[in-house]
């Protein structure tokens, strides 16, 4: 927010609500990218469906995002990792960045490190950084 306010940037909206509840209302190919960074794992079966990345989120950020536009995703839990993976994976308008291992082990440059990696890297929790291209529109259900 300090950076907003410093820089004047006039194109960021901060909705001050769950995510979830406003990407119905908003328009095709409306975001460059979206990011979904370190969310707090929940490892026990019973939760999963409080996991944020569902497939009608994916739905509709594949709806969202335009064509070339980034799904960038990072966590340090491993069940967490396996569940972004799938979701993401399971979609045909994204396609994994990823062409070798230290591709989704080392953080990307133009990714900052947050206070939460560097907790989780003292603690011994290794980050994957996952980068998902959005297809073209060739994909008929997006």
């Amino acid at each position: 927010l300090r950076h907003i306010e410093a820089d004047q940037l006039t194109n960021i909206r901060i909705w001050p609500d769950d995510a979830r509840l406003i990407l119905p209302a908003l328009p095709d190919r409306i975001l460059a990218g979206a990011y979904i960074m370190l969310r707090d794992p929940r490892p026990k079966r019973r939760h999963a469906a409080r996991h944020i990345l569902q497939p009608v989120i994916v739905d509709h950020l594949a709806r969202l995002i335009r064509p070339g536009g980034m799904l960038v995703m990072a966590s340090d839990d491993p069940t967490a990792k396996g569940w972004l993976m799938a979701m993401a994976m399971a979609h045909s308008a994204f396609d994994w960045t990823a062409k070798r291992p230290e591709d989704w082990r080392q953080r990307p440059a133009f990714l900052p490190e947050t206070r939460y990696m560097k907790k989780g890297d003292r603690a011994g929790r290794r980050s994957s950084w996952f980068l998902f291209r959005r297809a073209s529109d060739s994909c008929q259900s997006c």
